[in-house]
């Protein structure tokens, strides 16, 4: 079920990012974002980077306004 556990990492990561707690976030899109790679899903990816509102190498600590 690993695929189901990175989507519902996927989606709390979204809400606590929502909420100001990126840095809460940034460990569980790390583990959604290595297993999505691995299942080369695509769409999930590309929603993963867009949880904060950028690309993982430029994340900052604050949600972006």
């Amino acid at each position: 079920m690993p695929f189901y556990l990175a989507i519902t990492l996927t989606e709390h990561s979204e809400w606590l990012a929502s909420e100001g707690r990126v840095d809460d976030a940034e460990p569980m899109l790390a583990e959604a974002r290595a297993t999505f790679e691995r299942l080369e899903a695509k769409p999930w990816l590309e929603r993963v980077e867009a949880a904060v509102g950028r690309p993982h190498t430029e994340r900052r600590t604050e949600v972006p306004a």
